[in-house]
């Protein structure tokens, strides 16, 4: 936790191997370790990606770039599981993001 305090700045390179679940747990993890509200993007810890998004797919996880819209409506009598609800979470961190 102490090596996180003097953090101002995170660079992601590669952000197309990066999917939703390993974002929403990063931004937990940095949340926690700084100690700040939950509410605040990664703690307030600036996070810089690089690359092409659309490069490649994550392994094992939901892309950045996908779209909840499409599996709700097929889905839409089930509650979603604790995975699905973090990678909202990213998608919604991701939407976020105010400079490309």
């Amino acid at each position: 936790k102490k090596e996180w305090r003097p953090v101002e700045y995170l660079l992601i390179d590669e952000m197309s191997m990066v999917g939703l679940t390993l974002l929403a747990k990063l931004n937990r993890i940095i949340s926690t370790a700084k100690h700040v509200d939950s509410q605040v993007p990664f703690g307030g810890v600036n996070v810089i990606f690089f690359g092409d998004y659309l490069q490649y797919r994550p392994v094992f996880d939901a892309p950045l770039h996908i779209d909840f819209t499409l599996s709700s409506k097929t889905k839409s009598c089930k509650l979603p599981t604790e995975k699905e609800i973090q990678q909202r979470v990213a998608r919604s961190l991701i939407l976020q993001i105010n400079c490309v």
